[in-house]
Formats: structure tokens, sequence, C-alpha cells
């Protein structure tokens, strides 16, 4: 079955992709700190993904992934900082490319944290086939919407939410009087946060609406 389904082993621990006994997960957990204490003392900007491969005969490979530092603004409107993944942010900037002239988007797909305050995107869906694309306006359609962001929920171990939506603009301008009231419309179809990316040919601009406090 494809996606991850979240095992409870042991006292407290769990694991997203297989059942595990204690002793195996402990002899893990301790190479992977050590992988962990390598990746911090070299204090490298970027972050990096450390996988590990087990022979069955006693011998564990690694490989590493660099991941690069994510993008982060900080969100008008409200309290949020916003981070997006650098392949997320090409990814924009490639559908940006197959549609000059006009404005395009999508949606944005990652995880908020109320503690820390921070929504970090890992994700885009295309724009539904009902969507529109003008000089001015780009509007996201509804077709299919809502099934295909619950299949990405489904698939990602049900971690992945939909944080809100992202747009071009042609020009170097900010949030206009329509994105401002369609902030106010995303936060009124479900509690913030609900996020508004606008990405201009060199900055991006990111709010959302909180309704005032009683």
């Amino acid at each position: 079955k494809f996606g991850l389904a979240e095992v409870q082993i042991g006292d407290g621990c769990g694991s997203l992709t297989m059942p595990s006994t204690d002793m195996r997960l402990s002899a893990m957990t301790a190479l992977a700190a050590e992988q962990l204490v390598d990746l911090a003392s070299a204090g490298a900007g970027a972050g990096a993904i450390a996988i590990g491969t087990h022979d069955g005969a006693g011998t564990t490979s690694w490989r590493r992934i660099v991941v690069p530092e994510m993008l982060e603004m900080p969100v008008e409107g409200g309290a949020w900082r916003l981070r997006i993944a650098r392949p997320v942010v090409d990814r924009m900037r490639e559908d940006i490319a197959r549609h000059p002239g006009v404005e395009t988007g999508g949606l944005m797909l990652g995880s908020c944290s109320a503690r820390t305050m921070v929504i970090t995107v890992v994700d885009l869906l295309d724009p539904p086939s009902d969507s529109s694309r003008s000089a001015s306006l780009f509007v996201l359609g509804k077709d299919g919407l809502k099934s295909a962001i619950a299949k990405r929920y489904e698939e990602s171990g049900k971690r992945l939410i939909d944080v809100g939506t992202w747009h071009s603009h042609l020009a170097e301008i900010g949030p206009s009087a329509i994105d401002r009231r369609t902030a106010k419309d995303l936060a009124e179809e479900r509690p913030p946060p609900a996020v508004l990316l606008i990405v201009t040919p060199s900055s991006f601009h990111a709010l959302m609406h909180e309704p005032a406090s009683t």
C-alpha cells in the first residue's frame, strides 16, 4: 500500500515505516544519534537526511541527502512565519515560466505548529482544470480539489494538510485589494492559519486574515 502508517512499538516509541522490536530500535537509534552529532558538528546552513540501510548481517551503511535551507518570511496580518522548501520555490518559478504574460498559481501543502507559530510548505497541488489565468487575475478552480487534498493527506500518513494558496504577479506589486479580500474569505472558510502567498518576479509576499478578538 502506498503511503505511511504509524505503528506504535515499545513504550512511547513509534515507527512511520515498519514494526520493530525495542532492541532493534535502540541499536538503530544509537547509530542515528552518531549521524546527528556529525551533522550538528559540521555547522552547515543546509539540512540533511541521513538514511541507514542494514544488510541483515550486522553492517549498516549510510547515505546523506542535502536539504537546502528553506525560504522564510513573516506573514502579514498575523504572528505566524512561513517557511517554504526550496524545491517548492523552484516549482513555483517553473510554473510561472510556463505561463508567461498571465498570473498562475495553485495550492500549498504542508504543516503548521501553533506552538512555534510556523507554517511549513513542502509540496504543491496543481490547479484544477476549471482554474483560469489572465494578465491581471488567477482564479483557483474547485473541480476535484477536495479529493486531491484528501488523497495527498492519506498518502503522506495524514501529515500534509492544505495550508493556503499561492499565485503570481507579473510586476513587483504586493497584495492587492482583491488579494486581501481573498485572504479574508480563506479565513472565513476555516480557522487560521490560511496563507495567501504572492510570488512576484523577484520577491514573495505572505498574508493572512485573522479575525479581531472579541
